[in-house]
């Protein structure tokens, strides 16, 4: 019923493809703030509703509905609005965020949030993570409390109590925002490597403080190492490692990993989403080594439901042939512009170019 959110795939500012040496490593207090670079609005293409509310808290899109639907009406129409970037009713981690969103919506009428309870753990979860208990809730006082036993099972934000939220029945009938997640993207846990962009150490490092920062700088991955964020435009040269090897939890935020001993936890970085550029491959020991297929008429769809299937993280392109594999980045990145072919299937996009990759997440 609910899907995993998704990632918009919308560009990033390039930096120089080829890494010789580490430029800069600068020690940052936990408090510092960093400025996110403001680009052209990268929502513009889910439609002309879809947008960003405020970068300095959140890259991601959103999409607000005047009319009324049910809990369930209202995610099924987040998910058709985003396409193929698997929408969902709007999530909050954070008190930045709930301002945010308080402050779009005003004091105009009360709106569904992403937030329901699960009966089989009774615990608050997101439609966008819903094998995950909540970390941020934000209930007016007293709430939730199932008034009446009326099965008060999804949440709201509510209009006229500062964006406190409240448990409802989910067949109650409510305005809505949709939210397309661009921020944050986990590629996975990599053997480490010197990854020769941009190196920060944080006294207090999180998956969002090192992604924030590796965007301001215009870098598509970010790669956390204990108190170690390091920015790139390449990854994976030392292959991929188990999920379990990154094993240290991050400060304030011990949900998530940063990384292990030489490991890194690598994300994507700002708005790249799902698609994750063009790569460099080699005739003779391909980028991504695992399964290969050709088709007559490829598309990005195919390919990456052909991987997922095959229970690989990544799906290439090159032509015809889709490959699949569990890490990529062997040889570098190349301009978007090399990666020049057509997909057979769908000409709109392109499926790689002669020894070039279009890499995406095979999810």
């Amino acid at each position: 019923m609910y899907k995993k959110s998704g990632v918009c795939s919308c560009q990033t500012p390039q930096q120089p493809d080829t890494m010789q040496t580490m430029n800069t490593i600068s020690i940052v207090i936990a408090l510092q703030v960093i400025l996110v670079e403001v680009m052209a609005d990268p929502c513009a293409k889910y439609g002309s509703r879809w947008r960003q509310l405020d970068t300095a808290v959140s890259a991601n899109c959103y999409f607000t509905n005047g009319r009324k639907k049910t809990f369930s009406d209202a995610e099924a129409k987040c998910n058709a609005a985003s396409g193929s970037a698997d929408g969902s009713l709007v999530r909050i981690d954070n008190e930045a965020e709930n301002e945010m969103v308080f402050n779009y919506i005003g004091s105009t009428a009360n709106i569904w949030l992403g937030l329901y309870l699960n009966q089989n753990t009774g615990y608050w979860v997101w439609t966008a993570e819903p094998g995950q208990q909540a970390q941020y809730l934000n209930w007016l006082a007293g709430e939730p409390n199932n008034h009446s036993g009326n099965n008060e099972e999804c949440a709201q934000m509510v209009k006229r109590q500062n964006g406190y939220w409240n448990d409802v029945p989910c067949s109650k009938q409510l305005k809505f925002l949709c939210e397309i997640v661009c921020d944050r993207l986990y590629l996975g846990c990599f053997v480490a490597e010197v990854i020769a962009g941009y190196t920060i150490v944080f006294l207090v490092n999180k998956p969002e403080t090192c992604v924030n920062a590796c965007q301001a700088d215009g870098y598509a991955f970010a790669a956390l190492s204990g108190h170690v964020c390091r920015c790139g435009n390449s990854f994976g040269r030392n292959g991929a490692a188990p999920l379990t090897d990154c094993d240290i939890p991050c400060t304030n935020a011990p949900n998530h990993m940063c990384g292990g001993p030489q490991r890194n936890a690598v994300y994507a970085v700002g708005c790249m989403g799902r698609h994750l550029g063009c790569f460099i491959d080699d005739p003779v020991n391909r980028d991504l080594n695992g399964t290969s297929v050709a088709f007559l008429l490829i598309t990005p769809a195919d390919c990456k439901s052909f991987c997922s299937g095959q229970e690989f993280k990544f799906a290439a392109m090159r032509g015809e042939i889709c490959l699949c594999g569990d890490s990529f980045g062997l040889y570098g990145s190349a301009p978007p512009t090399e990666c020049d072919i057509p997909c057979s299937g769908d000409p709109s996009v392109t499926c790689g170019g002669t020894l070039r990759n279009d890499v995406y997440v095979a999810a």
